[in-house]
């Protein structure tokens, strides 16, 4: 005896979608080359959507696909979270705080560490003004990040948003800054890499 799996679809949903678009399950059916009792089937939860009709269903709904995924009863993590901007960078890559609470939230991927935070490119003049750097919350070994973008905190107390390299004498670190200038044989408390870059 075969036991019927059954997936929690929001029905209701699909057929609120189906009614803002004019189609019939019929017509939705024929769309995706399947037969109407399929449709059926997978509207009450007793057929799997495949990969592709999962594709085929958000483009005709005009939604995205991860929604329809959530419709259909599988666990979707959110597409974008809110990180603040705790900083800006100005044209020479030294780094200024924000004062805590001041600043707003923007949304980034879910697929970077929820400890993250954004630094802002603020420099009027450069391409690059307004730019979005999402940054590990992390303070780690600069050693680990080496080769990366991130923002590297010295021993003088600045941080600088650069691209990491290793030094030229033992235990210090080059930092190529946003300008292309370079800050040789630095001394580094900890680096943050930055996962993310937005362009604005």
């Amino acid at each position: 005896m075969n036991a019927t799996v059954t997936m929690n679809v929001n029905t209701l949903w699909f057929r609120d979608r189906l009614a803002d678009k004019k189609l019939s399950q019929r017509r939705l059916a024929k769309l995706l080359d399947l037969d109407p009792s399929a449709i059926t089937l997978s509207l009450r939860g007793e057929r799997r959507w495949t990969n592709a009709e999962v594709l085929q269903l958000a483009e005709i709904l005009g939604v995205q696909t991860t929604e329809v995924m959530r419709q259909c009863g599988v666990p979707v993590k959110d597409d974008a979270v809110k990180y603040p901007i705790a900083a800006f960078v100005d044209k020479h890559g030294l780094i200024t705080p924000l004062t805590s609470g001041t600043y707003d939230d923007v949304l980034g991927p879910s697929d970077i560490p929820t400890n993250s935070y954004v630094v802002q490119m603020r420099a009027v003049s450069d391409l690059f003004d307004g730019w979005l750097h999402f940054v590990d919350g992390t303070k780690n070994d600069p050693a680990d990040v080496v080769d990366h973008l991130a923002v590297c905190a010295l021993d003088s107390g600045k941080a600088y948003l650069s691209h990491l390299r290793r030094g030229y004498k033992s235990g210090t670190f080059n930092l190529v800054l946003t300008n292309r200038e370079l800050m040789d044989n630095q001394r580094v408390n900890w680096a943050s890499q930055v996962f993310w870059v937005k362009p604005v």
